[in-house]
């Protein structure tokens, strides 16, 4: 999905619901992605169910999954819902920040606001 020139890369990462005869999270679509409507976004945001390092992520392809999604063009950060808890964490100490999301049943959640080449976040408790 590409909202004004930002890229919602929108992914399937929960592995554990896997039998493995499809690769979770599968990288050929992350691949047809980054390469789709080039054109037409100029900066990137992973959406995805678990972040790596999770109980539900497959592990083993961790750093795999990393460099293939800092191919995009101006990947500005990723972020996640399955911990159901508020996470900034740069998971792999090389500038890309995964959120966590928290659960809106425990009256929280996270506001991001995107222009050009920036992003800020909020996180919000009421």
């Amino acid at each position: 999905m590409i909202a004004g020139k930002t890229k919602f890369l929108c992914l399937n990462t929960n592995a554990l619901e896997s039998d493995y005869s499809n690769p979770v999270p599968d990288f050929s679509f992350i691949e047809q992605e980054r390469q789709k409507d080039t054109t037409r976004f100029e900066q990137t945001v992973v959406v995805m169910h678990a972040r790596p390092t999770s109980d539900q992520f497959n592990n083993n392809v961790a750093s795999v999954f990393q460099y293939s999604i800092k191919q995009f063009p101006n990947l500005l950060y990723c972020t996640n819902g399955h911990d159901h808890i508020y996470q900034k964490e740069d998971i792999f100490k090389d500038g890309i920040i995964y959120y966590g999301t928290p659960n809106i049943g425990k009256r929280q959640f996270l506001i991001f606001t995107i222009t050009k080449d920036h992003y800020t976040h909020e996180f919000v408790s009421y």
